[in-house]
């Protein structure tokens, strides 16, 4: 039996329009032809008629013609053994939710959609690290197999001022939250680099800690420590920090404020700040032995969700901290 089908497109503004046609079998779903047409020009009131003429068992055969009457070419045409098929997914950082996506054959058009939740804006569509849409509604020409990530900041986010700190990276909201706390934390060590990888000295951990603290004043001003004088940056949160049993400094009378602190001084500092929690956990690491000074800082760090070590066996205790794991720490633990 010969069936005929029609289509007349109308045009409601100018521009271009893809136009595709895909048989399939209803019994197996498998496609069988894909017939397109695209990147047509068209201008508002323009009139394109299409006609899909097919005999019993037999492939349709498709025609589009355009303005003038006279029959397009189409750009692809695949018979059952040369439709390629592909798929598009679609996931959501926190703040929104995304739908859209399934299976499509060369040719077609996919639609996904993002929407951010309460107190978050839509960033853009990213296909890995590239981004390939800022429209929370994002239509395209299916080229390839694509997963894309909707992803979302929230509406009062600061802004990041710092060249090496990329928004992939773990110590990212940490380095934010620090340089736009009341007091500020910590700044850059310059307008446009925070230096993530460079080591922090024992007087910048305990100025880092006090002011994430609030600033707060030295109850006394006797100052045990050879090494700190008055009007350092570090002064005053030197003589808090050994006031709330935070450090004793290196011996009786030195600080040691240009030494640079190790992970298990960081997290040992964090902890007496905390109260000295008692902590019932296994250790998992080798290299922090019972009854160290920092062995129950380090099993309350990782039990609360403050660090996790350097791998799963391992804490690495007198390793330099680092600017970016400092502000990390003290964001897990204080933000």
């Amino acid at each position: 039996m010969d069936m005929q089908y029609t289509i007349d497109v109308q045009a409601t503004d100018d521009g271009t329009m893809t136009y595709t046609a895909v048989d399939y079998d209803m019994d197996t779903g498998a496609y069988t032809q894909v017939v397109s047409y695209a990147d047509i020009p068209i201008k508002d009131g323009d009139q394109l008629k299409g006609t899909a003429s097919k005999t019993n068992l037999e492939t349709a055969e498709y025609t589009l013609k355009g303005t003038d009457g006279k029959a397009l070419s189409p750009s692809v045409k695949e018979t059952a053994d040369q439709v390629q098929v592909w798929s598009v997914t679609t996931s959501a950082e926190s703040g929104g939710t995304t739908e859209g996506g399934g299976v499509f054959v060369i040719g077609e058009y996919a639609k996904v959609t993002a929407t951010p939740d309460a107190g978050y804006r839509f960033i853009g569509w990213y296909d890995g690290k590239t981004k390939v849409s800022n429209d929370l509604e994002f239509r395209f020409a299916i080229e390839k197999d694509t997963e894309l990530t909707a992803k979302f900041e929230k509406t009062n986010a600061p802004k990041n001022p710092f060249q090496d700190v990329k928004e992939d990276v773990y110590y990212y909201d940490p380095v934010l939250w620090a340089v736009n706390h009341d007091p500020v934390v910590t700044t850059g060590t310059d307008a446009t680099h925070f230096s993530p990888s460079k080591d922090c000295t024992r007087a910048q951990m305990v100025t880092f800690l006090w002011r994430a603290a609030g600033e707060p004043k030295p109850a006394s001003t006797k100052n045990p420590f050879k090494d700190v004088k008055k009007g350092a940056f570090y002064y005053n949160a030197v003589l808090w920090a050994v006031e709330q049993g935070i450090t004793t400094g290196t011996s009786k009378t030195t600080f040691g404020p240009d030494t640079t602190v190790t992970r298990a001084q960081t997290v040992t500092f964090l902890w007496r700040m905390e109260g000295e929690p008692t902590v019932k956990a296994e250790n998992p690491f080798q290299d922090v032995k019972s009854g160290q000074y920092y062995t129950n800082a380090v099993l309350w760090a990782v039990k609360n969700g403050i660090t996790t070590g350097k791998s799963a066996t391992s804490f690495a205790p007198g390793d330099p901290c680092t600017r970016a794991q400092i502000v990390t720490f003290l964001y897990r633990d204080l933000g």
